[in-house]
């Protein structure tokens, strides 16, 4: 059985219920009397209580790819546990040159051409600097693209294909 602090029974009748271990398990009973057992029920309840407090939960379904700690280390307020990361949605990032950043808007459909990809992929525009870098003429751009089926590993080379 497990542990039923609301159910009451003489100690006898608790016994016999186990039969032949019944001569096993009487002194161990005898020895953790009832108060025993009420301190331990209540730590067991603020253990509980702890544990739940410090479960991490994800604030996404990815790949952890990074671990900084271990299991038990203990750890500060933000400081980074692991690295998470989603592969079905992708990130191109690169740089254009100011005159043809002008001609995009953030949702224009471009394609974006992975280093050792079969195809092309649909993407679209999900940032563009609002400012042109002034020493290099060029102005940051980010698409997003969806890689469900894993066919690209994030962080490989890739050119941004503008119709």
């Amino acid at each position: 059985g497990g542990l039923n602090l609301t159910h009451s029974e003489p100690i006898e009748a608790f016994l016999d219920r186990y039969g032949t271990r019944r001569a096993a398990l009487e002194p161990a009973l005898h020895a953790f009397g009832p108060d025993a057992l009420r301190a331990f029920a209540a730590e067991l309840g603020i253990a509980t209580e702890n544990l739940k407090r410090r479960k991490v939960i994800a604030p996404f379904a990815g790949t952890i790819v990074d671990l900084f700690l271990q299991p038990g280390a203990s750890c500060e307020p933000y400081q980074p546990l692991i690295r998470l990361v989603d592969t079905t949605r992708c990130y191109f990032i690169g740089h254009l040159h100011g005159a043809a950043g002008i001609k995009l808007e953030p949702g224009a459909r471009v394609k974006v051409a992975v280093q050792g990809a079969a195809q092309a992929f649909e993407a679209v525009i999900s940032f563009i600097a609002p400012v042109v870098d002034s020493a290099s003429g060029l102005v940051k751009v980010k698409a997003l693209f969806e890689n469900a089926e894993g066919r690209v590993r994030p962080g490989l080379a890739a050119e941004l294909i503008l119709d």
